[in-house]
């Protein structure tokens, strides 16, 4: 699987930002920033803005837990299950 460059990832990243000038944190612009987290869930800076637009921290957490989840299981990065 390829990784998207810096370039794509910070272009994707305003384009998700710029859907939130008229309401921040409307269901476009958290489709757009969540989009961008099971693509990249490495790229920090939109994890933390996401964070930021969510009113419980808990529920992105738990997100954020079952994407990592299963881009390990992708790359195949998990261990195999006994």
């Amino acid at each position: 699987m390829a990784h998207p460059s810096l370039e794509e990832l910070v272009q994707k990243f305003e384009a998700a930002r710029k859907a939130g000038e008229r309401e921040r944190g409307n269901p476009e612009q958290l489709r757009l920033h969540r989009a961008l987290a099971d693509e990249c869930p490495a790229f920090t800076h939109n994890l933390l803005y996401l964070a930021g637009l969510q009113p419980d921290p808990n529920v992105l957490l738990e997100e954020e837990i079952q994407t990592t989840k299963r881009y390990a299981a992708q790359e195949g990065l998990l261990p195999p299950k006994p």
